[in-house]
């Protein structure tokens, strides 16, 4: 073939391929990861009581950190629909390469599905180390820290890399860290108090997101993996459910420390409604909200009153009780906790659920790695205050008060909600 009529194909052949090789595609918003989230730094406000004030408690409860997916059951429906499509020859280019992405996150989480990841162990390093920097009655001298954690491994790690970085900024502190079932009242009540467990799991809230599902979600996502025709033979209904499951890989990727997701998958607005939809999940799941206002409450209410207990316990007896008492849970441990508390952003207790997104928002009340931090102040006088912060940032835990406020005026505050 002469060289003129081998130039004149190479460049046929690029025309052609250059929409492929030019396509670019942008990066879905972190927002709209909603649960799976990965801790924002950057959101983060310094501390704001006066010099004339001094950190004598602190309570911290916490959210594990970013973390593998929890296992192969968040997308098994979603991998056989593209096996079969693949089989049948109706796969398409990017379901393929979907296909690959699962085969990627199947070697990348193998033998560590649930655990933390390298993201998850370098926020609680970080959130230790800011923790111990903060509160001087960590950072220097002799101080007593105990934790505990729920039975799950996440948990566990998270409660000892904290730990660590605490230990790293003064290693003359007394730190015991326990976990297992018998904090599983206090921690993991979500699972075993069998009133909220049923409502979780049957409650009337499903009924509400089938129907917001079936309104708010779109088949596009699915129909770009496996195409129309066989979109049209799965059904509607099962087609919505593989969306979800898309979206449940790709909010994930950040929090394994992969690439994040693109709008190869899922424009901007596809992705914002699967989080509209899990976010409302969340709350009806997991909140005092108008359909589970007692239910919810009562279960949290142990965790609850330990907390008080312990923050009272150690101001009656300081030197035998810990500066510092962690709680390491889970996002089901904190979405109740917060919402029992009335803390800013995480209570809503209307019925217009259609409204819920633009004042709750899961992101910034749940992030991987979520904190609560109640700071016990005295003052030169003995007298008791309280700063509370969320996920690093300030709160005003009573309407019409400052950050700073009486402590025995808060813990009133807070059990007037369980006698509502």
């Amino acid at each position: 073939m002469k060289l003129r009529q081998r130039f004149c194909l190479a460049y046929l052949l690029l025309q052609a391929l250059a929409p492929l090789l030019c396509r670019a595609y942008d990066i879905l918003p972190a927002q709209f990861d909603g649960s799976m989230m990965p801790y924002d730094f950057t959101a983060t406000q310094q501390s704001v009581w006066p010099d004339s004030l001094r950190p004598v408690h602190v309570s911290y409860i916490a959210r594990h950190g970013a973390r593998y997916m929890t296992g192969p059951a968040k997308f098994t429906a979603l991998e056989k629909t593209l096996k079969d499509a693949k089989s049948a020859g109706d796969i398409t280019e990017d379901g393929l390469a979907f296909l690959a992405m699962i085969d990627t996150i199947r070697s990348v989480s193998d033998g560590k599905w649930g655990q933390l990841s390298p993201v998850g162990i370098g926020e609680e390093e970080r959130l230790g180390k800011e923790m111990s920097e903060m509160f001087t009655g960590l950072h220097d001298g002799y101080a007593k820290v105990a934790g505990i954690a729920s039975f799950v491994p996440r948990a566990i790690m998270t409660m000892y890399e904290f730990n660590h970085a605490l230990a790293l900024g003064n290693d003359s502190l007394d730190i015991s860290a326990e976990s297992g079932h018998q904090f599983s009242d206090l921690l993991y009540f979500f699972a075993v108090d069998s009133v909220y467990s049923e409502y979780r799991k049957n409650g009337a809230w499903k009924r509400l997101i089938s129907t917001m599902e079936s309104k708010n979600l779109s088949p596009e996502p699915i129909e770009k993996l496996i195409g129309k025709s066989m979109v049209q033979k799965i059904g509607r209904k099962h087609a919505l459910k593989l969306v979800t499951e898309i979206y449940s890989v790709l909010q994930s990727r950040r929090a394994m420390g992969l690439s994040a997701p693109t709008t190869r998958w899922m424009n901007e607005r596809e992705y914002r409604s699967c989080w509209y939809l899990s976010n409302l999940t969340h709350y009806l799941r997991n909140c005092v909200n108008p359909m589970a206002p007692d239910i919810v409450k009562e279960a949290v209410k142990p965790l609850v009153i330990a907390i008080l207990d312990d923050i009272e316990d150690s101001q009656a007896h300081p030197q035998h009780h810990p500066f510092f008492d962690g709680y390491f849970g889970h996002a089901e441990t904190l979405l109740p906790l917060l919402s029992a508390l009335r803390i800013p952003g995480c209570h809503y207790n209307r019925t217009d659920y259609t409204q819920l997104y633009r004042v709750w928002q899961l992101q910034n009340i749940t992030p991987l790695g979520a904190n609560l931090a109640i700071i016990l102040l005295e003052s030169d006088t003995h007298n008791l205050y309280a700063s509370v912060r969320l996920n690093g940032r300030n709160v005003n835990p009573i309407p019409g008060k400052g950050y700073i406020v009486s402590w025995s005026e808060l813990s009133d505050y807070w059990k007037s909600g369980f006698a509502e």
